[in-house]
């Protein structure tokens, strides 16, 4: 028999990821209906241009590592005969220097 409070959590997560589904349709939506007024935009003044050479811009790059960088980690991880602090490793590793505490809570996140 299931736990009523289990059913509970289970359907309000449920909620907040269906709410996350509708939110990120509705943005896909209205990002497609710009790039149909800029692709119109530029019909106007190159009426056979080619859509298909375009590469699409990432804008969601991790500021921390470069591509394949996040390696060092799980490296340097395999090769510790004992526990330690991911975050700890990274900033040695990397070099990295934070101005203050709330710089570092973030990069730990």
């Amino acid at each position: 028999m299931a736990k009523s409070h289990l059913i509970s959590a289970l359907v309000s997560k449920r909620s907040e990821l269906r709410g996350d589904i509708i939110y990120y349709k509705e943005l896909a939506r209205l990002a497609d209906e710009k790039l149909a007024i800029i692709d119109q935009a530029i019909r106007i003044f190159k009426p056979n241009y080619k859509f298909g050479n375009t590469k699409p811009v990432n804008k969601h790059k991790n500021r921390y590592f470069s591509n394949g960088e996040a390696v060092l980690l799980l490296d340097t991880l395999r090769n510790l005969n004992r526990s330690a602090n991911t975050s700890e490793i990274i900033i040695s590793k990397k070099g990295f220097e934070f101005g203050n505490d709330f710089e570092k809570e973030t990069f730990q996140k």
